[in-house]
């Protein structure tokens, strides 16, 4: 289900202890209990948490498949696969970015196309308002 690169938005079964609403993840590590635990606790937070994972979810910590994310700052957010709500998460490959110059002029919006375009960049749109 999950695809290391790829941009996640989901929610989690605990959110008063994980978080609630998590968007636009990267997801940069898929792995288990070991390296799980050097990222955070884990084990406690399983042990506060069990209770609202739903009947039939594993009480030890070390069974579970981990996911390590980073949001857009870089920073590290690791869950257990099983914390998140299923039937939230939402997957993106790629996603569309904005860049709002303001004080820009014609000059800026040719210079900007042309390191795009040196860059790579194909399928671009730049406007000035």
């Amino acid at each position: 289900m999950y695809e290391i690169g790829n941009l996640y938005t989901f929610e989690t079964k605990a959110p008063a202890e994980l978080g609630k609403d998590f968007k636009n993840l990267e997801l940069v590590l898929i792995t288990n209990y070991k390296r799980a635990a050097r990222i955070r606790d884990v084990q406690a937070i399983h042990r506060s948490i069990l209770g609202q994972l739903g009947e039939g979810a594993p009480a030890n910590a070390e069974q579970l498949s981990y996911l390590v994310f980073e949001n857009e700052l870089g920073d590290e957010i690791c869950l257990a696969e099983n914390w998140i709500s299923p039937e939230s998460v939402t997957s993106a490959s790629a996603m569309t970015l904005t860049a709002v110059i303001p004080n820009s002029t014609i000059n800026d919006q040719r210079r900007l196309r042309e390191i795009l375009s040196q860059e790579g960049f194909k399928n671009f749109q730049l406007g000035l308002s």
